[in-house]
């Protein structure tokens, strides 16, 4: 389940039998319960909105398309954003206060994108310059 080959195909597709349509609608319809039992681990509880306590949270690792540019392009490795965010009420908050939250981390990356392309771009230009010069002093 890559998600660059998911997202070129047209996503994850859920496929039941017409006999199971309403078992299978049920099952999607359920509340999100608060806690479980996870074999060999114990109880599990899930994250709640520190702001409107919703159950509705998930959770947001890299900015994958925008962090593999980057590393493509010659930057460091991926910057790592982790944070919560709120179906219900769109709050988020990052998984440590140590980082920063994924709106910074977005605009940094996006920053970083651009200086590292118009670098690029400038040392392009200047080889292109200097070869020129180089070509009509020798004429």
């Amino acid at each position: 389940m890559d998600w660059f080959w998911s997202n070129l195909l047209g996503g994850i597709k859920l496929c039941v039998r017409e006999s199971d349509t309403d078992a299978a609608s049920d099952l999607l319809d359920l509340d999100i319960p608060e806690n479980f039992d996870f074999a060999g681990v114990g109880e599990y509880e899930q994250p709640r909105c520190s702001n409107c306590q919703s159950l509705e949270v998930f959770f947001q690792g890299l900015n994958k398309p925008m962090d593999y540019s980057r590393v493509l392009l010659g930057a460091s490795l991926p910057l790592s954003r982790s944070l919560w965010q709120c179906d219900s009420c769109g709050h988020q908050r990052p998984e440590s206060n140590e980082k920063p939250p994924a709106d910074f981390l977005m605009s940094a990356s996006s920053i970083l994108l651009i200086v590292i392309a118009l670098e690029t771009f400038a040392g392009v230009l200047f080889s292109v310059i200097a070869a020129i010069r180089s070509v009509a002093l020798h004429w």
